[in-house]
C-alpha cells in the first residue's frame, strides 16, 4: 500500500499536478511562514533528527469541496520538509476513508484515541 502510495505521489510531482497552493482558499486561515516571528513559544520541542518518530494519520477524506486533499497535500509536505525522520504506521487519509451518506462524503474514520503511554 505505501509503496503504490509513493508511487502516485511521485507520478504526481513529475507531471507538475502536484500544486498545493493553486486555486481559492475561501474562508480557510493558514497560518504563513514569519507571520509569529517575535513571539516566544515555550512549547516548541526540539526533536532528534536521528531518531524515527512514528506517524498516524487518520481522519482525512475525500469531501466533495475537495479541500481535504488539498489539506492532506500541504500537510505531507510539511512533514516531508521536517528535517526529522518519520516512519508512516497508519494512513487512513482520502478516498480510502470515504463513504456516501445522503449523497454527501463523509469520513469513515474521523479520529482516534490512543493512549501515548501504553501505546
Amino acid at each position: 500500500l505505501m509503496k503504490n502510495f509513493l508511487e502516485k505521489v511521485k507520478l504526481m510531482k513529475e507531471t507538475k499536478e502536484w500544486d498545493y497552493w493553486e486555486g481559492e482558499e475561501e474562508d480557510w486561515e493558514w497560518e504563513e511562514e514569519g507571520e509569529n516571528e517575535g513571539k516566544e513559544d515555550s512549547t516548541e520541542l526540539e526533536l532528534d533528527p536521528t531518531t524515527v518518530y512514528e506517524l498516524h494519520l487518520i481522519g482525512g477524506y475525500a469531501d466533495d469541496a475537495k479541500r481535504g486533499h488539498k489539506l492532506s497535500q500541504r500537510f505531507l509536505k510539511h512533514l516531508h520538509d521536517l528535517p526529522i525522520r518519520l516512519e508512516i504506521k497508519t494512513c487512513c487519509l482520502g478516498s480510502p476513508n470515504t463513504k456516501k451518506v445522503d449523497g454527501q462524503s463523509q469520513p469513515i474514520i474521523s479520529g482516534v484515541h490512543i493512549d501515548i503511554h501504553t501505546g
